[in-house]
């Protein structure tokens, strides 16, 4: 439900929350929270009162209340002082405390209903006391912190469990996990979505299972949360902690044979952004000096915008001189002078948040009479361009300004790159070869003889060229035995063509596009590198997912995971599937792997191992799988290499694996014909084959003429920085095959730069910087992933990622 209040206050549908929504009556004296929250500020303090609603009031439902304990009979509840949600505040929060009185009797006594009435609208909130003398009927979950800051690093979240009756004989073991799509009911029954943080983008999480011990009301467990520190303005956002069960149900047994169905409640933490708030700030934008003439309206100029601080900001400016006027609302400045000025008038232009913080710019303004100084006319705005990479402008003239002494000359500043300016013909022109980080802002401006000036600001902004539509995403293995160990999964994310503009892809595991969907912390547990950065000129990149399967003596068929690449450019995403083969279950198919899977033509005799390995349990008798060329292999056999195999594997009985030594002799011709393929194909009587492959790669003739000692590198290189993950320092090593102008800098994910390690020209070698994960100001930075990126002269530019873990 909305609830308004003086019709100018808005609550959202989960406005009103409790801290607990169920207490046991052995509990003793507990203490609750409630809070209420707002959409926007109040314009006057509000009083929120809290009721007791007693059997037969009726709901703000219209149902009736019923089964609801006896206050004071059945339990104590003291509210607090009076509960004042001040003006100008968004939320409110007050605490009372509930005393169950404990008795023997074996009886549910329902919900306390507390009325919560926030201006003229009416709301509840329920409370249950558990009988501690009955069975068990649900596991009340609950955690510790209940929020967690972005920047506060890994963080260890003790997460509890609590029967709401008797205890068990023995252990009570549920598995935790995070929902991925949380949703709420609101009071009208609604189903509404809740803002969560995204697994692996937001935060990483660490899940351990949770017991209650035999005898125990409660039991504990730890999870460990990292949150990414992203520096963005997002608000907060929910991680949701759940069991993994159908309708949120485990199974437990008492002594005498009853078997109880428990519903398990989930728990919230709240991930509270860092991003957002702080004070008011125009943070690089400086304001020219204005000079105009008495009697001339001057062009309307709208003053920069500030970022940040509490609520909405209002804008002020001070001393302008006679004739001009500032309109608050729209930050600008217009008007007709009447009057000059005794050289220039400073002005001071101020933002002010709601808790009265502020962020000034000065400057000046000068008011002459007509012909003494250089004055752009009033209708000689220039309008903001845009323009893209790679695309040449159209000429375009500047408006020429009048006055002054002498002849008068002009100049830009801040131009984008690859765009120039003629002085003599007051002419832009040009191709951009960058993108710009949003608008730059450029100053043209008029000099006369005695170097009195006119300036006009405007922004240009370039975009990047079209960007490259994504053609495939895959997964190396793409198919896991749930008794494998750690595996490092190798996802390729590959574009229609070269990137014209830095890509940023974002990978997320998701449900298949087909089969039963495996259960994260249930099936699997998973580590994965998120983000990837193709640099201009690329057109793939690889990350790393690190999946171990959890193994079960459970027949459960074959399940799958879906792993999810966006493109962040374009949105567009591509989806690709992890098979999860059980070992439990039948064998239907084989795969074949090769050890080692890539040999180089100017390798001598190489033993490769070939393994087939069966996609679920051990047959009961040996098994024969048959070993072939495939003829569409690539790499010609007698011609580009020699072979000598037994063309069969031996699986015996009972195991789930077998192996034979397939010898490669490769050819080295010096001739450069590419990379070349030779594709084995297996097969075993009443079970689907496999393939596999063997690359051959071409090294071409050049290569001969390479001395194996090298004085200096041969070409521009970034290498990985290490260690990684780091704490507190990491070290990249990079090479320059010639003298260049070098540029070294640290990123976070957003794109911002927060370390410049190197910036001056280098001779041709090998170089070495550390960094100890400090900011330009010297500041420390906080968990999270950071790019960098080296940009050598105008012939090399790379970026990769590294992940900071305090």
């Amino acid at each position: 439900m909305d609830i308004k209040i003086k019709k100018e206050i808005v609550a959202t549908a989960d406005a009103i929350t409790l801290s607990q929504e169920r207490i046991r009556e052995d509990a003793g004296e507990t203490a609750i929270e409630l809070k209420v929250s707002l959409t926007e500020a109040l314009v006057e303090d509000e009083t929120v009162r809290l009721t007791v609603l007693p059997a037969g009031a009726v709901l703000p439902s219209g149902a009736t209340v019923t089964n609801t304990p006896t206050r004071d009979v059945h339990y104590k509840l003291i509210f607090g002082p009076s509960f004042i949600i001040p003006a100008g505040a968004t939320e409110g929060t007050t605490t009372f405390t509930i005393t169950p009185i404990n008795d023997a009797d074996v009886v549910q006594r329902g919900a306390i209903y507390i009325q919560v009435t926030v201006g003229a609208v009416l709301s509840t909130r329920t409370i249950v006391i558990a009988d501690d003398d009955a069975n068990s009927m649900n596991i009340a979950l609950t955690v510790d912190p209940a929020a967690i800051s972005e920047g506060d690093g890994a963080t260890d979240v003790v997460v509890t469990g609590t029967l709401d009756g008797k205890v068990f004989d023995a252990n009570v073991i549920m598995i935790l996990t995070i929902d991925s799509d949380p949703k709420d009911t609101d009071d009208n029954g609604n189903v509404v979505d809740v803002v969560e943080a995204t697994r692996d983008i937001d935060y990483v999480a660490r899940m351990r299972p949770l017991t209650i011990p035999a005898g125990s009301v409660s039991g504990t467990t730890t999870i460990t949360i990292t949150p990414d520190d992203d520096k963005s303005a997002e608000g907060d956002e929910i991680i949701r902690v759940i069991v993994p069960y159908d309708n949120n149900q485990i199974t437990a047994q008492y002594a005498d044979g009853v078997a109880v169905e428990l519903t398990v409640s989930t728990a919230d933490i709240t991930l509270k952004d860092t991003g957002a708030g702080g004070v008011p700030s125009f943070a690089d934008v400086a304001i020219d000096a204005q000079t105009y003439v008495a009697g001339t309206a001057i062009a309307d100029w709208v003053l920069p915008e500030a970022s940040g601080g509490a609520g909405a900001l209002t804008y002020s400016v001070s001393a302008l001189p006679a004739g001009l006027a500032f309109d608050a609302a729209t930050r600008t400045l217009s008007g007709t002078p009447t009057a000059a000025t005794d050289g220039a008038t400073e002005v001071t232009y101020t933002a002010t948040d709601d808790d009265d913080d502020t962020a000034t710019r000065t400057f000046t303004i000068a008011i002459t009479e007509e012909g003494t100084v250089p004055v752009f006319a009033a209708d000689a705005s220039i309008n903001a361009q845009t323009y893209v990479v790679g695309t040449a402008i159209a000429d375009w003239v500047l408006p020429e300004a009048s006055g002054g002494a002498g002849a008068l000359t002009y100049s830009v500043s801040a131009l984008p790159a690859g765009l120039a300016f003629d002085a003599a013909t007051r002419t832009l022109s040009g191709t951009p070869t960058a993108a710009t980080d949003g608008a730059t802002e450029v100053a043209y401006t008029a000099t006369d003889d005695n170097s009195t000036t006119a300036t006009r600001t405007f922004t240009i902004t370039v975009n990047p060229a079209p960007r490259v539509a994504p053609a495939g995403l895959t997964a190396e293995p793409a198919v896991i035995r749930e008794d494998a160990a750690t595996t490092e999964v190798s996802l390729t994310f590959t574009l229609g063509a070269a990137a014209t503009s830095v890509e940023i892809v974002r990978f997320a595991i998701v449900d298949p596009s087909e089969g039963t969907a495996a259960t994260r912390d249930v099936d699997y547990t998973a580590r994965l590198n998120a983000i990837i950065v193709i640099p201009v000129g690329a057109s793939e990149r690889t990350t790393t997912l690190t999946l171990t399967p959890i193994n079960d003596d459970d027949e459960e068929g074959l399940k799958a995971l879906g792993v999810q690449a966006t493109l962040i450019s374009t949105n567009e995403t591509l989806l690709t599937d992890i098979k999860l083969r059980d070992d439990e279950t039948p064998s239907t198919s084989i795969a074949l792997s090769a050890d080692p899977s890539t040999l180089s033509e100017s390798d001598a005799l190489t033993t490769v191992t070939i393994t087939a390995t069966l996609d679920g349990k051990a047959l009961e008798e040996d098994a024969t799988v048959r070993l072939a060329i495939d003829d569409e292999s690539t790499a010609t056999r007698d011609l580009d290499y020699a072979a000598l195999f037994t063309p069969m594997i031996e699986i015996p009985a009972g195991s789930i694996t077998g192996t034979m030594n397939f010898y490669v002799d490769p050819v080295a011709d010096n001739l450069e014909e590419g990379d070349e393929i030779i594709r084995l194909i297996g097969t075993i009587d009443g079970l689907e084959g496999g393939e596999v492959e063997i690359t051959l790669s071409d090294p071409g003739a050049s290569e001969a003429a390479k001395t194996a000692v090298q004085t200096r590198p041969e070409a521009f290189a970034l290498a990985d920085n290490f260690p990684n993950p780091f704490n507190p320092t990491t070290t990249i090593r990079y090479a320059l095959p010639q003298a260049a102008d070098v540029e070294l800098t640290v990123y976070n994910v957003v794109g911002q730069p927060v370390r410049t390690l190197i910036a001056e020209y280098q001779s041709a070698g090998r170089y070495a910087v550390e960094w100890d994960a400090t900011n330009d100001s010297g500041h420390s930075l906080s968990s999270g992933m950071y790019l960098y990126r080296l940009q050598a002269g105008g012939e090399f530019l790379k970026v990769k990622k590294m992940l900071l873990l305090k």
